[in-house]
């Protein structure tokens, strides 16, 4: 799960589907719409499981 960090082109993005890309070299971009976002992953509740 990934959050994306507040901007006005992330705020245009909220319900809409985004583009996810999965690099060879193990990075991630979401897009939308040409503009990539910055973002940080969310990892949950320690007591969360799988």
């Amino acid at each position: 799960m990934f959050i994306l960090e507040p901007s006005e082109q992330a705020k245009g993005a909220i319900g809409k589907w985004v583009t996810v890309v999965d690099y060879p070299d193990g990075r991630l971009a979401i897009r939308y719409r040409g503009v990539e976002f910055a973002y940080r992953t969310f990892e949950g509740s320690p007591s969360r499981k799988a």
